[in-house]
């Protein structure tokens, strides 16, 4: 969450020259994300070869990396930092995976036999970043562990995991209203101590829960009146989801509205977590075809008073709609902070979600625990 993710440039010529054999373990580090030092450089240093390691402070560094690392033949990329940087590196391997298999469609049927179509690599996590929400689903954890024993273990189990796009970008989970305006607030509040030594103590938890209590509580408290927004079906069926496991199929169609009304919170995920085991999608592994949409009315009080049975995704209260669908399309009435993978991308008063036709393959690591 806390490094800011960039569009890529799909204009860029993709190589389609024969794969390497090379077939191992790829690093991938961004040098912006909390946990990246010197000496965590040094320690995977020491356990992938240096040819496999690779460290950038742009996107657009990364994604030359990327090229490289696809080129090369890397069936696993381990990426370092936060979710940012995953759902940053999923779209880049899928935008630059799908240029070169376009490129090859095109070629004489005599030039395919020559070149081999390019499969998806399977993706790792290393812990490193601010926000760590998919880490608690794959197992990952804080060092090298991960890699280590992904090294030991070439079979290592991996997990589907399913996609929402929104303005031509894939990732696990979005959402509009006091989730993206905490993030904001975290920037601006990281910002502004950035010179100071109080900036190593405004990381991680401790940095969005000051940046909530000196920021977004105070400003929501004297809101007028919260935004009100449509939110209607844009494709097949809906669900109604209510703790612990219960579906319902509503009557909801395609273009029917399935909320109207006042909404501080709406989301979008198809994985439990944000950042620090925050369940804000419970009922996002029920159906992989489906993302889990989270409509909260709640206000600024009822969240600080139920805030334990919120944060682990079991509390029941009448101002928190759960619905499961394939997409969605939401029409606000005024301009609400948006986030996309935990990365702030500015403000906005409509958004079209719909599920993607492309999955991920992540490197599952809670049966090596």
């Amino acid at each position: 969450m806390e490094e800011k993710s960039m569009r890529i440039d799909t204009a860029l010529e993709p190589d389609l020259s024969p794969r390497a054999s090379g077939h191992g373990i790829a690093v991938l580090l961004n040098e912006n994300a909390k946990k990246v030092t010197g000496r965590v450089k040094r320690a995977i240093a020491d356990v992938v070869p240096r040819s496999s390691f690779y460290t950038s402070h742009t996107s657009e560094e990364a994604y030359q990396h990327v090229k490289d690392i696809i080129d090369r033949g890397y069936e696993r990329i381990f990426s370092g930092g936060g979710d940012g940087s995953i759902i940053q590196l999923m779209n880049m391997v899928r935008s630059y995976v799908d240029e070169k298999n376009t490129r090859l469609e095109a070629l004489s049927r005599d030039m395919q036999q020559k070149i081999q179509k390019i499969n998806y690599p399977r993706l790792g996590i290393l812990k490193l970043g601010t926000g760590n929400g998919m880490s608690y689903l794959v197992g990952a954890k804080r060092g090298l562990r991960n890699i280590r024993k992904a090294l030991v273990s070439p079979d290592t189990k991996t997990l589907n995991l399913s996609l929402i796009e929104a303005e031509n970008w894939c990732f696990t989970f979005s959402g509009l209203g006091w989730d993206a305006a905490i993030q904001n607030d975290f920037v601006w509040f990281r910002e502004k101590f950035r010179r100071f030594a109080l900036a190593r103590q405004i990381g991680g938890l401790g940095g969005y829960l000051t940046a909530m209590a000196v920021r977004t509580i105070p400003r929501e408290i004297f809101r007028r009146k919260p935004a009100q927004v449509t939110i209607r079906n844009s494709d097949g069926p809906v669900y109604r989801a209510e703790y612990p496991d219960t579906m319902r199929l509503t009557d909801i169609g395609p273009g029917d509205v399935i909320y109207q009304g006042p909404v501080n919170v709406t989301g979008v995920g198809t994985v439990p977590y944000y950042g620090f085991k925050f369940t804000a999608f419970p009922f996002s592994r029920i159906r992989s075809d489906m993302m889990n949409l989270r409509i909260v009315r709640a206000g600024v009080f009822e969240c600080i008073s139920h805030a334990y049975s919120i944060w682990t995704g079991k509390y029941t209260g009448q101002h928190f709609l759960d619905f499961l669908t394939s997409g969605v399309t939401m029409e606000f009435s005024e301009q609400m902070p948006l986030q996309m993978g935990g990365d702030p991308y500015g403000y906005r008063s409509n958004i079209e979600y719909t599920m993607s036709n492309h999955q991920v393959e992540v490197i599952d690591l809670n049966s090596h625990a």
